[in-house]
């Protein structure tokens, strides 16, 4: 049940009856479900319905909130045994579901709060329809109740109640739920006009039929079959017109032999009136009997001449029709023998050239851009840009020190910052908190893709996500099949180090990238709590810098994850030991014991493995609490 806009197949409508709204749909958050209603033949004789089914009816009919359908329909989704002929409709309802939230959320209909846990629910009613388990459908279906804010008897009631009857009873339950949902949806296109098509937009409310996907599939290759065959009528056609011209021939000769027969008629009918009168007339008259004889002989041979080559004709045209037969057959084996032949050699080839030394070579030279060398210069030309877009002196910027102090707070910076010394604070922790949004929203990119369908704004998402199962998958086939070859195991690593370093070099390089443009105003949003360029001049410059910082910021990550072994983003949290090979920072060598990490503004970048050092962290220091630093702080 529930067709989707993008569906062409046939549907019909049904109308449910609703006896009210409950308690249980004005506290609901859930958003609307789809269902998929298959129609059924009962070959029993119908009994009397039993009584008391109809309180569950009634409970599902009840209530004229699309959240607490959906979550019905949830309900109805849990309780089908995954073996059940509704296997196929389940999970194309749930599919469908997205697509109504995705929906609703984007007309603005439903708020973030009730989004976030529709689909939480659908994900894992998803998950416990692949892999069935007591514990989880315990835990989604305590979830709903609880969200209904239904009592434990009642639940349990509906639960054993849905367990006695049978799978059409629960799929008509499940048609029934979701009528009312889509007359909503039915009625939010026709309102919004978001649909090309008035099908589309008002008879939503609908019933999809299941079977005609493959009906319509099935309609497309008899249709290919038939214009197959009309090709090859057209060829025989052609075939028998040249026949036919050859037949057309023999018969223009036969007509003019009976020309010539008639005209020696008229001729010997003509000698016939003159014999009497003259014998050798007769004589005459005695060859052209002999002649006309030979003619009729001549006939009956062109006649039966004739019969012969239309016979042959007939029979050149059945040989024909199966030699091509066979021809069409023999080709098709020798098509398949060259497609077979040619995987070998293309298995075969790949696996010589996967043999090849260069296959294995992990390291990255020196013209490439992502060779340490080149990542390290990387990394302090994105520090100078950091210091000069964060930077808070001057007339044409006013601080807000509040928010300022508050923001240290957050980094654990205890500090005690005059107006002065809190402009390089803020300086600092404003690099921190851009480095930080950057790095958060590089680390979740995987998490934007849409699987239902392909956006080109979203291309990055869809390579990093691929990439992750990719790597997994040939990670296992290295464990998990037996085999010599070295190339298998190294083959994870060369994945992810080509697919970064694609990214590195043309990840999200596109003029008003979407996802780019999002963060700019994200990061620019936050730096106007703690600082507001009063000059229009500078802050004209600042969404262009702030792009550049961006992109130099996200291709810094996919090079980091270029790496091998991968290089890690690591951030020295407040009151950590000073390590003078891992951070830059101010101190004196002699007291260095004494003095601890206030806040870091800069990361350590390192290898993972062999603790190769591409950045140090930056920080500012600070006494330890029960040091002599800190007492001789005291004393001044």
């Amino acid at each position: 049940m529930g067709g989707s806009s993008d569906s062409n197949e046939p549907r019909r409508t049904k109308s449910s009856a609703s006896n009210g709204n409950t308690n249980n749909d004005t506290n609901s958050t859930l958003s609307n479900s789809p269902s998929t209603f298959t129609s059924f033949t009962f070959s029993a004789p119908v009994q009397p319905i039993d009584q008391s089914h109809w309180s569950i009816v009634e409970w599902f009919g009840n209530g004229s909130n699309w959240q607490v359908d959906f979550a019905k329909w949830i309900i109805l989704a849990i309780e089908e045994p995954r073996e059940s002929s509704e296997q196929p409709n389940i999970e194309t309802g749930v599919k469908i579901i997205n697509r109504e939230i995705e929906e609703l959320y984007s007309a603005g209909m439903i708020p973030k709060e009730t989004y976030n846990p529709c689909l939480d629910i659908i994900n894992k009613c998803k998950i416990f329809r692949l892999n069935p388990d007591k514990d989880k459908r315990e835990h989604l279906l305590q979830m709903i109740f609880n969200r209904l804010q239904m009592k434990y008897n009642d639940a349990i009631q509906i639960i054993n109640m849905l367990r006695q009857i049978s799978i059409e009873q629960r799929s008509v339950l499940r048609f029934m739920t979701h009528q009312k949902v889509q007359a909503k949806i039915a009625y939010l296109r026709t309102t919004l006009k978001s649909h090309k098509t008035t099908y589309d937009m008002e008879r939503y409310h609908c019933i999809t039929n299941p079977y005609y996907d493959e009906v319509f599939k099935q309609k497309q290759a008899a249709v290919l079959e038939c214009s197959n065959l009309n090709a090859s009528i057209k060829a025989v056609k052609a075939s028998n017109v040249e026949l036919n011209e050859r037949y057309s021939d023999i018969f223009n000769d036969h007509h003019r032999v009976n020309q010539e027969l008639i005209e020696l008629k008229e001729k010997n009918e003509k000698l016939y009136n003159e014999v009497n009168d003259n014998k050798i007339l007769t004589t005459k008259y005695e060859k052209l009997v002999v002649t006309n004889k030979e003619l009729l002989k001549a006939k009956e041979a062109l006649k039966k001449q004739g019969e012969e080559i239309v016979k042959e004709i007939m029979e050149n045209h059945t040989k024909m029709t199966q030699d091509r037969d066979k021809m069409i057959k023999q080709l098709q084996e020798e098509a398949k023998e060259l497609r077979q032949e040619a995987k070998s050699a293309k298995e075969e080839a790949t696996t010589y050239q996967a043999a090849l030394g260069s296959a294995t070579n992990i390291r990255w030279s020196d013209s490439t851009l992502n060779n340490p060398i080149q990542l390290t210069k990387d990394i302090e030309n994105l520090q100078h840009s950091l210091t000069v877009f964060t930077k808070v002196k001057g007339k044409s910027i006013k601080i807000n020190e509040d928010a300022a102090k508050k923001l240290l707070a957050e980094y654990q910076c205890k500090a005690n910052l005059d107006h002065k010394e809190i402009k390089n604070y803020l300086a600092a922790a404003l690099q921190r908190m851009i480095l930080e949004t950057i790095f958060y929203f590089a680390d979740n990119l995987f998490k934007y893709a849409n699987h239902d369908s392909f956006s080109d704004k979203l291309l990055e998402s869809y390579i990093v996500y691929y990439t992750h199962y990719l790597i997994k998958n040939t990670n296992l086939l290295a464990t998990t099949r037996e085999g010599k070859d070295s190339v298998t195991a190294i083959t994870p690593v060369k994945i992810r180090q080509q697919v970064y370093a694609a990214l590195g070099s043309r990840g999200f390089a596109k003029p008003n990238h979407p996802l780019v443009s999002h963060l700019i105003n994200k990061i620019l949003g936050k730096m106007e709590m703690y600082r507001e360029v009063i000059d229009d001049g500078n802050k004209n410059e600042l969404r262009s810098d702030a792009e550049k910082i961006i992109r130099t910021g996200l291709q810094l990550w996919f090079c980091l994850k270029a790496q091998e072994p991968i290089a890690k983003v690591q951030w020295f949290k407040a009151g950590a030991h000073l390590e003078s090979h891992l951070i830059v920072g101010a101190w004196e060598n002699d007291n260095i014991k004494e003095m601890e990490v206030d806040f870091a503004y800069f990361p350590l970048i390192m290898s993972e493995h062999d603790n190769q050092v591409f950045s140090k962290a930056q920080v500012f220091v600070r006494p330890k609490a029960n040091g002599r630093t800190k007492k001789l702080f005291g004393i001044f």
